[in-house]
């Protein structure tokens, strides 16, 4: 009695596992939206959540598919970068961050000049939220 308590104790923590690992995989459909569609969702998502005037729309579609482009190409940079094994030195690095961080803050202009003053604060926040939510996911893996 005591081994088949022992058993199905074992087998249910490994149910539990297996079933944890499968939450947290990525969403396979995400990589396989081209920029286009992925800028539609997002914008969508916006005009839902900022009240967007179309043509608030459209200006954050075009500049949510500029992103995702760009966003596509430093990923597969990346990933030629890994399969030519070359490393990341401590000023390549640098200049990496220092392009991401110019590239974010001249986003931010252009979602400035298309967004109101409401909706322009609403977005920042939203953002910072979204920044955080990532933080506390990393933290979290990292301490498993």
């Amino acid at each position: 009695m005591k081994k088949l308590s022992l058993i199905l104790i074992l087998l249910l923590s490994l149910s539990g596992f297996s079933q944890q690992r499968e939450f947290h995989k990525r969403d396979s459909n995400r990589s396989t939206m081209t920029s286009e569609q992925r800028a539609t969702l997002m914008s969508k998502q916006m005009a839902l959540n900022l009240e967007l005037s179309a043509a608030q729309q459209k200006e954050v579609k075009e500049l949510m598919k500029q992103e995702a482009e760009l966003r596509q190409a430093r990923k597969e940079e990346y990933i030629k970068m890994k399969e030519e094994g070359a490393e990341r030195t401590k000023t390549s690095r640098y200049e990496m961050m220092n392009a991401r961080l110019d590239k974010q803050l001249a986003f931010q202009q252009k979602m400035k000049k298309v967004l109101n003053e409401e909706q322009y604060e609403t977005w920042k926040k939203s953002m910072h939220h979204q920044l955080e939510k990532r933080r506390s996911f990393r933290e979290g893996r990292r301490r498993k």
